[in-house]
């Protein structure tokens, strides 16, 4: 050993006696070389250790799988709490933190993959290992990506939450949090699915209010809440613009009137999409009404009214779309009339052949293009 001390002590010294530039290359390439070994021993560790753990739980995930199933389908109602969770500590050891983790992921992946008739068997389960607890907490102090997670689970494994502690998060500033917590309380609120509609000022993007739907229609026994509240008396346009989505989508015709009391917004876009509505509702009742408005209306609304009493089909406003064509100075707005009295089926082909022989070289244009079936969009 002494003589690796002493040669140590010579090549220092050898150093030592070499010019400064020389000592700073040699000082650095040195450095260099221990970090690089610092940099793999760091990365075969990490590697070691994901290995290791991988494997261990490649071991439990079939005891999980077994415990998990044999509770799922379990007949007898006097199983004690305590035997069933003595079971798990029996078979996979204690319940740390990690292997609660590891129960959470089996189980979701058990609920998808098998026909579970008794969801009260999860909760159940859930209860004893205090599995809502453990995800719960996920939601408190932990990164983003675990938070996402819990929300995720909560929402999956139906768990009780609090409702209190849920919404809150449902107008975090994250993006992705607020869109799993919205998604989360949809699924698990007894009360109000929608309340933080009341309350939120963000608005929702289209990627939010197609993530909010998709979630709503995988929602089993859910009440799908009568969306004209909020066009009623939210503040917030966004939401405003999905639940008049939402009305035609689910065609809730009770939402008629709301929307009729809603069309003296002063905000152009969001009429124009309350009078579409009113079309997809098939709200007939409104078409004296709407023809009543459209002298007063900007173009964006004047369309979507032809194309709602078009969509009507009473056959009641022909004279009217028939003078918006001859006499409208719009280019849009004399094709929207003339694409209105087509949606009246045969009787409005007649009567466009019978304008075809009525009007100008441009009105007849215009009406060839609408009468046209290869053109999709007129």
């Amino acid at each position: 050993m002494s003589y690796i001390y002493d040669y140590l002590y010579v090549l220092y010294a050898g150093i030592l006696s070499l010019p400064l530039i020389i000592q700073i290359c040699i000082y650095f390439i040195l450095s260099s070389i221990a970090l690089v070994i610092l940099f793999f021993l760091t990365v075969a560790i990490m590697r070691y250790n994901y290995n290791r753990k991988v494997n261990r739980e490649k071991k439990l995930f079939p005891k999980i799988d077994a415990l998990i199933i044999k509770y799922l389908y379990a007949s007898d109602p006097n199983i004690e709490a305590f035997e069933v969770k003595n079971e798990f500590i029996e078979k996979i050891g204690k319940l740390t933190k990690a292997k609660l983790d590891l129960v959470t992921e089996r189980l979701i992946v058990c609920k998808n993959n098998y026909q579970v008739e008794n969801n009260e068997n999860i909760l159940r389960i859930m209860y004893v290992l205090e599995l809502d607890k453990h995800i719960s907490d996920k939601l408190q102090f932990s990164s983003t990506k675990q938070k996402i997670k819990g929300f995720k689970e909560l929402a999956t494994l139906a768990a009780s939450a609090n409702e209190s502690d849920l919404l809150p998060f449902t107008y975090n500033r994250n993006r992705k949090i607020r869109l799993e917590a919205r998604t989360a309380y949809m699924k698990l609120s007894k009360n109000d699915p929608f309340k933080f509609f009341d309350e939120t000022k963000d608005d929702l993007t289209v990627w939010d209010q197609i993530s909010l739907l998709t979630h709503l229609k995988t929602i089993e026994n859910f009440s799908i809440p009568n969306f004209s509240k909020w066009i009623t008396y939210s503040t917030n346009h966004s939401i405003v613009s999905f639940c008049l989505k939402m009305c035609s989508y689910f065609n809730q015709k009770e939402s008629v009137a709301s929307i009729v009391s809603f069309m003296n917004t002063p905000n152009h876009a969001l009429r124009a999409q309350a009078i579409q509505t009113l079309g997809d509702l098939n709200a007939v009742e409104t078409e004296k009404t709407l023809q009543t408005l459209y002298t007063n209306q900007p173009q964006i609304c004047q369309l979507e009214i032809l194309n709602a009493i078009g969509k009507f089909k009473t056959g009641e406003s022909i004279p009217f779309l028939k003078h918006e064509f001859n006499h409208a100075s719009s280019l849009e707005l004399r094709k929207f009339a003339a694409y209105a009295i087509l949606l009246h089926d045969n009787i409005g082909m007649g009567i466009l052949k019978e304008m075809e022989n009525e009007t100008n070289d441009s009105g007849k244009l215009i009406l060839r293009h609408i009468e046209n079936p290869l053109i999709v969009y007129k």
